[in-house]
């Protein structure tokens, strides 16, 4: 039995699989009985619900529209996840609550900001949530994580795949920056709510703020400064945040902090 809760998680969610050429992306499918493909209208919607049809010569897969706002997470959290269920890497992490201090989180309220992306998550916790909501975090095509020298490979990553428009761009509207089109550098100074820049758009169509707004956690992490503490774990985040000038909002474009980093400009996206 699907419980309300779990409704609203999932009526963010959009199912994807054998995408043709055809198929422009997914449109939120809010009947979770008979679920059946739809295309894209483009739109990403203020909810952050969706996903969007990223094509794979032989396959495909799908990519969350939006950042993970703070209501899907809250969802989700109400649901109960045990943080016991965790694999060893992340076993040092009890809870998976948004943290409440620290680095600025302490000036965030997710109840009252619901359309924001969620921040002030660490790695395990984004991993967890899209594992939990029926996903993945951005990794390999095909499966698991971003192995070494395919961080910027279109034909092996998710993230930058969906990012680039297989390769074609630079960043996900075009090739050259316009700090006016996402939430960069110079524009509002804080996290805004997900799809509140419409231009910010691509590379697939449907796809919004994937430059700017809020970095994302990416299933790729090395052995950090403390070979023998996993929390310590050097992990990707992608897309640069509101602070971000020309370099750092490119697709291309990575940072590695610790698996236990929790910031406000840190979120997540899902593969569906």
């Amino acid at each position: 039995m699907v419980t309300s809760t779990a409704l609203r998680i999932l009526a963010r969610l959009c199912v994807c699989s054998a995408l043709s050429s055809e198929l422009g992306g997914c449109a939120l499918i809010e009947d979770l009985g008979d679920v059946t493909l739809a295309p894209s209208d483009g739109g990403a919607g203020a909810s952050g619900g969706g996903a969007v049809a990223i094509e794979v010569p032989g396959s495909g897969y799908a990519i969350d529209a939006t950042e993970v706002t703070n209501a899907a997470y809250l969802a989700w959290l109400a649901t109960k996840p045990d943080p016991g269920s965790q694999a060893a890497a992340c076993g040092w992490n009890k809870t998976f609550a948004p943290a409440a201090s620290g680095n600025g989180c302490d000036q965030l309220d997710p109840a009252k900001l619901p359309e924001r992306p969620v921040g002030c998550v660490n790695w395990c916790q984004a991993y967890a949530y899209c594992a939990g909501t029926g996903g993945h975090l951005c990794g390999r095509i095909g499966g698991g994580d971003v192995a070494a020298g395919e961080e910027n490979d279109p034909a092996a990553n998710e993230w930058f795949r969906a990012c680039t428009r297989a390769g074609e761009r630079i960043y996900p509207y075009g090739d050259d920056f316009n700090g006016a089109l996402c939430n960069t550098f110079g524009n509002h100074g804080v996290t805004v709510d997900v799809g509140h820049y419409p231009s910010c758009r691509g590379g697939f169509d449907g796809i919004v703020d994937m430059s700017g707004n809020t970095e994302e956690w990416e299933d790729s992490c090395t052995v950090g400064s403390n070979p023998s503490d996993a929390a310590a774990d050097a992990c990707t985040s992608r897309g640069g945040a509101y602070w971000s000038k020309d370099t750092e909002a490119r697709c291309d474009s990575n940072r590695f902090p610790p698996r236990n980093f929790q910031t406000p400009d840190l979120g997540l996206r899902c593969r569906h």
